[in-house]
C-alpha cells in the first residue's frame, strides 16, 4: 500500500499481477509515439540497429531528434514512476471519451514579491490553489492527477467524499520526477540571464527556475497521460488547478465541455490583447503573449506531437539562453508554422476559458456583452491568429505609434513589421485603454526616452501631415479639430 498524509490506500487489486505489469512497461515504450509516420518506427530508428539518417543533425531546426523520438515525454524519472506505480494505482478503470489531466506543487507562491502582471502572496496561497482544485475535483469526469503528497491526500479524500473514485486516478509524483526537471542546469542559467536582461522585473517567469520547469512540464504531462490512458480515452484536456478561480469555470457538478478538435492539432485559447505575438522571445517574457494555456487541448495523436514540438522550442530556448512559461513557449511553436495549433478567441482571461470549458453554453458563461467581445477576438484572429502565414503574406498596413509620442502614427506594412513596432503598439493601445485601472500601470511603464526618436531624427516631417490617435481609436489630423487630443 502506499501512504498520503495518514490515508492508507491500497492499491493492488485482484487482476493485476506482475505478469501484468511486465506487458504494461514492454507496452509503454521509451519513446514518443508521435514520431513514427511515412515508414518511421521504433525499432528502424531506436532500436539496438538503428538508423541515425531517421533523424536531421540539427535538432534545433526540427522537432524530430533522436534524443526527443527515441525517449518518453515523461521523461525517465516520471516513466518510471507510471510503470512501478501507475498500473497498481489505476488498473481498469470506467472507461470515457474525455481524460481530464491536472497537477499541483506547492511553491511557496504566499512568499513571492508581487509584479505588474498578477498579484502573487495571499493571493495565490497553497490553501486557495487546494480549494480551485476542489472545484473541479467535484465533477462527475475522469480525472488524471499528479500531485505533490499534499494534494494528493486532498484530492483522493475528496474524490471519495463525492463518491468518484472509479473516475479518479491518482499517482503523487515529487516536484523532482516532473519532466522539465532533465534540463534544470540550462533553466538555472537561463533565469540567470533573464535577470540580466530585465533588472527589477519580479514576474516568476523571469526570475523563478523553479516555477517555469513546474508549468512547463504540462505538455509533456498531458503526452504522458495520452501514453498510459487509464479510461481508454480518445482526448485529453490539460486543466489547471487554478482554473477554478475563475468566473467562467462551471459551478457545482456541471460538466466541463470542450470543443471539437482538428485530429493531429492542439486546441488551445488566445486572449487578443494584440494583433499577433513578439517574435522576440526576451519581449515575450517581458510583456507575456496571446496564449492561454489554462485548457490544453487534443486527441492522442495530437498531444503526443505537441509535447515533441514543445522539446524543440524549450532547446531553441534554452540554446538563446533564455526561458519563460509555457504561455509564450508555445508562441515559438506557433511562428514556426508547422504544427496545427487551433485557436479559441477571447478578450480576457474569462472568454478565453469559457471557449475551451463551457462549449455547449457560452453564452450564458459570459452573457452577451462577453459574446460580443467573443465576436471581435475572433474577427482578430481570423485575420492574424490562425497561422503565421497571415502575418508573413499580408501586405497591408498598420498605424504604428512614434516613440517619443504615441499618439502620433506612421504606416508600416504587416509583413514588415518589427517586434519594436509591435511594443509601440501594444504601450499605445494600453495607454489609450488607462481608464481601466489594469491598463494604467503598463502605461506608466513606457519610458519613451530608452528609444531614438524617429520623429526628431527626420528634418524634413511635418508633425502637422501626421495622423494621431483619438477618442474611439480614430484617426484625426494633429490640430484637425475639436476631437484632436491637447
Amino acid at each position: 500500500f502506499a501512504r498520503y498524509a495518514g490515508l492508507a490506500v491500497i492499491v493492488f487489486l485482484p487482476w493485476e499481477s506482475a505478469e501484468v505489469n511486465a506487458d504494461f512497461a514492454e507496452e509503454f515504450l521509451d519513446q514518443n509515439p508521435a514520431c513514427w509516420t511515412d515508414g518511421y518506427t521504433y525499432d528502424r530508428c531506436c532500436g539496438s540497429h538503428s538508423e541515425m539518417a531517421c533523424f536531421d543533425p540539427d535538432d534545433l531546426q526540427a522537432p524530430w531528434s533522436y534524443a526527443r523520438c527515441c525517449s518518453s515525454p515523461c521523461g525517465p524519472d516520471f516513466r518510471s514512476r507510471i510503470v512501478s506505480e501507475g498500473l497498481a494505482r489505476c488498473g481498469r478503470k470506467t472507461r470515457s471519451d474525455v481524460t481530464l489531466v491536472s497537477g499541483l506543487w506547492n511553491l511557496g507562491r504566499h512568499d513571492w514579491a508581487p509584479h505588474i502582471r498578477y498579484k502573487e502572496g495571499q493571493e495565490r496561497t497553497y490553501d486557495k490553489y487546494l480549494a480551485w482544485l476542489d472545484r473541479m475535483l467535484v465533477k462527475p469526469q475522469a480525472l488524471l492527477l499528479f500531485l505533490d503528497e499534499e494534494a494528493a491526500a486532498f484530492a483522493l479524500a475528496r474524490r471519495r467524499a463525492y463518491n468518484l473514485e472509479h473516475l479518479t486516478c491518482i499517482l503523487e509524483v515529487p516536484q523532482g520526477d516532473l519532466p522539465q526537471m532533465r534540463w534544470k542546469h540550462g533553466y538555472s542559467a537561463a533565469h540567470e540571464q533573464n535577470m540580466r536582461s530585465l533588472p527589477g522585473d519580479s514576474q516568476p517567469e523571469v526570475i523563478h527556475a523553479g516555477y517555469t520547469m513546474v508549468v512547463n512540464s504540462k505538455p509533456e504531462l498531458l503526452a504522458c497521460a495520452a501514453s498510459w490512458d487509464p479510461f481508454g480515452s480518445q482526448s485529453f484536456a490539460w486543466v489547471d488547478a487554478g482554473a477554478g478561480r475563475k468566473a467562467s469555470f462551471p459551478a457545482g457538478t456541471a460538466p466541463l465541455e470542450f470543443p471539437a478538435c482538428r485530429p493531429w492539432a492542439l486546441c488551445v485559447a488566445r486572449r487578443m490583447w494584440i494583433l499577433f505575438d513578439f517574435r522576440s522571445k526576451l519581449l515575450r517574457l517581458k510583456h507575456g503573449s496571446t496564449f492561454d494555456s489554462t485548457v490544453l487541448l487534443g486527441g492522442r495523436e495530437g498531444v503526443l506531437l505537441y509535447a515533441l514540438w514543445f522539446q524543440w522550442a524549450i532547446a531553441r530556448y534554452l540554446e538563446e539562453g533564455v526561458m519563460d512559461d509555457e504561455q509564450s513557449v508555445v508562441a515559438e511553436v506557433w511562428w514556426d508554422g508547422r504544427f496545427d495549433i487551433q485557436s479559441f478567441y477571447g478578450m480576457n482571461w474569462d472568454e478565453s476559458l469559457a471557449k475551451m470549458i463551457r462549449a455547449k453554453d457560452l453564452d450564458a458563461a459570459i452573457g452577451p456583452d462577453g459574446m460580443q467581445s467573443i465576436a471581435q477576438a475572433s474577427d482578430m484572429g481570423r485575420w492574424w491568429g490562425d497561422h503565421p502565414s497571415l502575418v508573413w503574406t499580408n501586405d497591408g498596413y498598420l498605424w504604428i505609434p512614434y516613440p517619443d509620442n504615441l499618439k502620433v502614427v506612421r504606416q508600416v506594412r504587416v509583413n514588415e513589421t518589427s517586434d519594436d513596432d509591435m511594443e509601440l503598439l501594444a504601450y499605445a493601445l494600453w495607454c489609450l485603454h488607462q481608464k481601466f485601472g489594469y491598463y494604467d500601470q503598463f502605461c506608466n511603464a513606457y519610458d519613451a526616452s530608452r528609444s531614438s526618436s524617429r520623429l526628431a531624427a527626420d528634418e524634413n516631417l511635418d508633425i502637422q501631415e501626421l495622423p494621431v490617435v483619438s477618442r474611439g481609436n480614430r484617426l484625426v489630423a494633429v490640430g484637425g479639430g475639436d476631437d484632436a487630443p491637447e
